[in-house]
């Protein structure tokens, strides 16, 4: 059997360490990635998100599983990395609106570094969040 027929007949399938092909699906062609099938919270309104702004806050593990998990929130980088982490992680506005500040939220937007997935459901529906990146 020549190399291409080979190599056509096993398309979409890849050899097993025993010498056999198994079947890998459409796995070879577009690997799909949990953060593109994740579903992302976003609330009602910006007002809602009553989290505090000040101080010391320690994230559950459900929001922020790393070594640090207590946030400065006087400290705008730490802020700023706590948000991420919220908007990124939270599974119920609940999350949200505990953690998150609305006012602060306005503030520090343009700086936060977030995936196109979460940042865009946010800024479409709060489009003033663009302006303030302006």
């Amino acid at each position: 059997m020549s190399s291409n027929v080979l190599a056509a007949s096993h398309r979409g399938r890849r050899r097993h360490r025993c010498g056999r092909f198994v079947d890998t699906g459409d796995m070879d062609e577009r690997r799909i990635l949990y953060s593109e099938q994740r579903p992302y919270v976003v609330p009602e309104t910006l007002e809602e998100l009553t989290g505090p702004t000040q101080g010391e806050v320690t994230l559950p593990n459900h929001l922020d599983w790393s070594e640090q998990g207590t946030y400065n929130l006087d400290d705008r980088r730490e802020l700023s990395v706590m948000y991420e982490r919220v908007l990124r992680e939270a599974g119920h506005v609940r999350d949200l609106r505990r953690y998150v500040n609305g006012v602060m939220l306005r503030r520090v937007w343009p700086h936060l570094f977030l995936p196109h997935r979460v940042r865009t459901p946010w800024e479409e529906r709060f489009p003033e969040l663009i302006r303030t990146g302006r």
